[in-house]
């Protein structure tokens, strides 16, 4: 579903890829799986709300610290940052978590500083919302 070309079906794609990766077990299978790559690829190209229900997929994968080089390098950046940016502050949220969780890994600091992310958090740090992110 997550690569169909029915928008639809994309959201509903990123839904359960988002709620089956919030079991730590099953994210094993899910990276085995390839789903990083279509994650990372509809993302770029999906409307708000899907790219908001994967960046709670990429928060969930990368609860694993072994994960988060990979996201990094797969090219999960540039959607979370974009929807970081968002005026929404929920969508600023989900990504901000991402974000936060992908750069607890050392060697992915500057590939997620290179790729801009300073400027998504600078923005949700100046948010008059409260944004806390657990």
């Amino acid at each position: 579903f997550l690569c169909s070309a029915d928008t639809t079906y994309r959201l509903f794609g990123a839904v359960t890829l988002g709620n089956i990766a919030s079991d730590m077990k099953l994210q094993d299978k899910i990276m085995g799986a390839g789903a990083l790559e279509p994650l990372v690829t509809v993302a770029n190209a999906a409307d708000l709300e899907t790219q908001r229900c994967i960046a709670y997929a990429l928060c969930n994968l990368a609860a694993d610290e072994d994960r988060r080089p990979a996201i990094v390098h797969e090219g999960g950046l540039p959607p979370l940052i974009s929807l970081a940016c968002s005026d929404d502050v929920s969508d600023m949220k989900a990504a901000t978590a991402t974000l936060r969780g992908l750069a607890s890994a050392p060697e992915a600091r500057r590939d997620i500083v290179v790729a801009g992310a300073l400027d998504a958090f600078s923005l949700a740090a100046q948010c008059e919302e409260d944004i806390e992110v657990n």
